[in-house]
């Protein structure tokens, strides 16, 4: 059984050294890269210990994640680090933000999204920065008319000047 418009006709796959499998066509240069041996894809990735059959699962006697059938709490525990208990009140940060939380404090975002906020960036201290697709943001102060404002001014010079010694910094 296929799944409608998400298949593709085998012999239109780019073959991967290996049999019976193959990339999209638009992909064709990564299969270049997999034949050569220097690529490799990670499938099935989730927060599963061990894989799990039918009947282990019916069993209830296996070591299973907290809502396995429920994809948005399997992509937060996968953001959280944590598949077996706590959840987004006892376990609000992800393993990315723990990661930032441990680095210098700065005013930089240590990630950064454009598809609004995930579990993933969220520290103890350190916080992503959620930008939607059809949003950005501004700069304060830019506002009015151009040629009178110095901050603009300001920001129009600084544009101007080489990047000398840039590696330096």
């Amino acid at each position: 059984a296929g799944a409608g418009g998400l298949t593709l006709p085998q012999s239109s796959l780019a073959p991967l050294n290996g049999g019976g499998v193959g990339l999209h066509p638009a992909l064709t240069p990564l299969a270049d890269v997999w034949n050569q041996g220097h690529l490799a894809v990670q499938a099935n990735v989730g927060p599963l210990v061990k894989p799990l059959t039918k009947a282990e699962f019916n069993a209830a006697n296996a070591l299973v994640p907290s809502n396995l059938f429920s994809h948005d709490d399997q992509q937060n525990q996968w953001q959280r680090g944590q598949s077996f208990g706590g959840n987004a009140a006892t376990s609000p940060t992800g393993w990315g933000g723990r990661i930032a939380d441990l680095q210098p404090a700065g005013v930089v975002p240590m990630a950064l999204s454009v598809s609004g906020n995930n579990v993933f960036m969220n520290g103890m201290a350190a916080q992503g920065l959620a930008v939607g697709t059809g949003n950005g943001f501004a700069i304060r102060g830019f506002g009015g008319n151009p040629s009178t404002n110095p901050l603009y001014a300001l920001y129009q010079s600084l544009l101007q000047q080489p990047y000398a010694n840039a590696e330096e910094h």
